[in-house]
This record gives C-alpha cells, sequence and structure tokens, in this order.
C-alpha cells in the first residue's frame, strides 16, 4: 500500500501517506549513526594520514521525515522494525559519468551543470514515529526516523 494522490512526492510503501498529511513536509538523510558518529571509523596511519576504515556494508542512510499538516501518516500497525519502501522527497547528486548508488524514482532524475540529481528508494526499517496532535490549532506535526537495511 501506498499513496495514490495525496498532494506529495513521498510514497512509503507498507504505510502510506495519507491526503492531508504532509503538507510543510521536509525529508533529511544523513549517514547512518555508526558511521555519522563514530569517530573509531577514522583513523590516523603511522605516518599521520587520516583514513577510513568504514567496512562497504555499513554506508547506509537513515533519514528523517516530519511534516505539519491537518491528517497523522498512517503508523496505525506499524512498529519499529516494520520494513518501509521509501521513495524520497530529497535528492541527491553526482557528477555526470558517476553512478546513482540507489534505485532511482522514476522520471525524478535531471542533469545540471555537470551533476546528476535523483529522489532515491531506500528500503528501511521503522526506526521509531512522533505524532503530536493539536486540537485547537488543528494541527498534526509528525516525523518518522527510518534507517536503510
Amino acid at each position: 500500500m501506498g499513496i495514490q494522490d495525496s498532494g506529495t512526492d513521498l510514497a512509503l510503501y507498507t504505510m502510506g501517506v495519507p491526503f492531508y498529511s504532509a503538507r510543510g513536509l521536509d525529508q533529511q538523510i544523513t549517514p547512518i549513526r555508526s558511521v555519522q558518529g563514530n569517530r573509531q571509523n577514522l583513523r590516523r596511519t603511522i605516518g599521520g594520514s587520516l583514513v577510513n576504515i568504514t567496512p562497504p556494508e555499513f554506508l547506509k542512510y537513515s533519514t528523517r521525515i516530519r511534516a505539519t499538516d491537518q491528517r497523522p501518516p498512517a503508523v496505525d500497525g506499524i512498529w519499529p522494525g516494520t520494513a518501509i519502501t521509501v521513495y524520497c522527497v530529497a535528492y541527491l547528486a553526482y557528477p555526470v559519468g558517476g553512478a546513482a548508488q540507489r534505485a532511482e524514482v522514476s522520471g525524478s532524475s535531471f542533469t545540471e551543470q555537470g551533476f546528476v540529481f535523483y529522489r532515491p528508494i531506500l528500503s528501511c526499517l521503522m526506526v521509531s514515529f512522533t505524532i503530536d496532535e493539536g486540537e485547537w490549532t488543528a494541527q498534526n506535526r509528525w516525523e518518522l526516523e527510518l534507517e536503510e537495511v
């Protein structure tokens, strides 16, 4: 299950994005914590050069998706550990002649001044979610945190 036309380019397969839940949406993509927050993966050689010793299988993304709208995302029955395929709204880029490191959302790529921009498809697990409903303001603020498998 995903979205058909909910007013956003974001698609979350397994849970979906209801209409009126994604206005004001933003997405952040970062390296997973074991790469980003672990300076132990950066070491100095005996000659003083800084080297990265992160195994390639740990080069994964974490993504945080936030929005403020009238409705929550479809998280009922979606728990941490649930598999979610994310058709991102955030773009990644690489130089022309290079190659995308993730699958591309169909039709999302374009070239501009020597770079190719594309929206990646990430196979993730739900890490956490937060829903914050404002009764009198009729606003629903929500956040999803997911990590690539």
